[in-house]
């Protein structure tokens, strides 16, 4: 006689079809949960305590789980009650990455209680848990993420927390074999390890979780487990930067309308962060990875397309696709690849290039002379200048309004309007040269947008080529 289901019951609802996000080390699993973290009705959750302590304990120890499924998924069970339960002390007890992902800096919640309709968790290490998921949510669908070995590697080596593992005393092969959380899967792997390099020892833990992976797959249906490549998932987004009123809205549009691509342009989840590290430059300095992680997290919510469209979309979004009415500009099932032409983006020009390693890079100069005659005739650009806004004496060296020595300093207070905009264009073009040769050309390349103007389809024809995607006539 089978087993009767169990049924779970968590902040008075029943946990129904939960998403379970699994992958290996630095695969994207972070970059999944926090669009499920933003998308309505889900109460995702990252590390939770409780959910990490049983990970961890059948991970490492995979012996304590063999023969005991029942048992093992009843241990699941009990720890992802307690770690989706929403309390009135909110997201204080939850794991930095999950209060990160939920976009939490204090008290509060990152759901409502009344608006959850499912649940979600993607904690680190989680796919070690994968077949005891399954037998303690029959109707749960997992996303597995596959990234290439060579990318994995190299974060890995990057993360002390990654290496941590490998420290003496640690690394339990010896006393636990099979053990797929270190990759070792045979005698040969188990003689091998003591030689490995550290590197070796991250390929080996990557190499045992795609196995894991493929094997899982080829025991679930389609309807229960989706199998996704991180470069898909996110491949060479576009990125459009430039001074104010240099021409990045023209690209914007030609973007916006090119096959399988979805762009957006002043989006708020991106515009906070923008300006936050536009203005306060020194919040991002050598913190690289942290940077990093609140960039990808700002563009997960502002690519995602919901069944409302682009009603919140700003309205230089909208613009830039013609969109009058409801609707998305997009289909989701259209969408190949993602880009975005905000605003003073080129301000977070480094943190991109940290967040979206394989990310393509588009500069537009113009004449500095068309550019401040712009920005004078513009209420916006010129808000920047006002009393209390323009915090140059509180951060130097400033770049968002080009004040990089103590000379630029000095001589800011007797500026002009139309030499506080040269100022900002000025420094915007200096930015964007040093950026030029940081990086290689297959990487970033720069226009000037009167050649732009000019020779339309010629412009059109290189972007293409940059891009390696058809776009639409500029």
């Amino acid at each position: 006689m089978a087993p009767r289901p169990h049924i779970l019951v968590v902040n008075g609802r029943k946990v129904r079809q939960p998403v379970f996000i699994i992958g290996a080390p630095h695969s994207g699993t972070d970059l999944l949960a926090g669009a499920l973290k933003n998308s309505p009705g889900f109460h995702v959750t990252i590390g939770q305590r409780s959910v990490m302590s049983v990970v961890y304990a059948f991970a490492r120890s995979p012996s304590i789980q063999r023969g005991r499924g029942e048992a093992a998924a009843t241990v699941l069970r009990d720890a992802f009650a307690q770690a989706w339960q929403i309390t009135a002390h909110g997201c204080l007890g939850c794991s930095p990455a999950c209060r990160e992902a939920g976009g939490v800096n204090g008290a509060g919640t990152c759901v409502e209680d009344r608006d959850v309709r499912r649940y979600a968790d993607a904690t680190p290490d989680l796919m070690y848990c994968a077949e005891g998921l399954v037998d303690a949510f029959p109707d749960a669908r997992l996303v597995q993420i596959i990234r290439d070995g060579r990318d994995v590697v190299a974060a890995m080596l990057a993360d002390a927390e990654s290496l941590a593992w490998f420290k003496p005393g640690v690394a339990n092969v010896d006393s636990e074999f099979p053990n797929p959380f270190f990759g070792v899967e045979t005698e040969a792997d188990l003689a091998a390890w003591p030689g490995l390099s550290l590197a070796g020892k991250c390929a080996m833990r990557w190499r045992g979780t795609v196995r894991a992976m493929a094997r899982l797959r080829s025991s679930m249906p389609a309807e229960r487990l989706t199998t996704l490549r991180y470069e898909q998932v996110l491949r060479q987004p576009v990125f459009v930067i430039g001074a104010p009123h240099s021409g990045a809205d023209l690209l914007a549009r030609a973007l916006k309308h090119s096959p399988g691509f979805h762009v957006t342009v002043g989006q708020q989840s991106v515009m906070s962060v923008v300006y936050a590290f536009a203005r306060s430059p020194s919040i991002q300095r050598g913190r690289g990875e942290a940077a990093a992680t609140v960039l990808r997290d700002a563009f997960a919510q502002a690519w995602q397309v919901t069944a409302h469209g682009c009603l919140a979309c700003s309205q230089a979004c909208r613009d830039a696709a013609e969109l009058n009415g409801t609707g998305a500009c997009i289909a989701e099932r259209d969408i190949r690849r993602y880009g975005d032409a905000s605003p003073d983006l080129m301000y977070c020009a480094e943190g991109l290039v940290d967040a979206f390693t394989d990310a393509r890079i588009v500069q537009i100069v113009r004449d500095g002379r068309d550019v401040v005659a712009a920005m004078l005739a513009d209420a916006e650009s010129l808000a920047w200048f006002k009393p209390g806004v323009a915090n140059v004496d509180s951060e130097f060296p400033n770049p968002f309004f080009g004040i990089e020595t103590a000379a630029d300093l000095a001589a800011w207070p007797g500026l002009s309007l139309a030499g506080k905009c040269a100022m900002r264009w000025r420094g915007s073009v200096r930015t964007m040269a040093r950026l030029r040769s940081s990086m290689p050309p297959e990487r970033l390349t720069t226009f000037r947008y009167e050649q732009m103007i000019r020779q339309p389809a010629a412009a059109t024809r290189a972007v293409s080529s940059f891009i390696e995607a058809d776009l639409a006539a500029i």
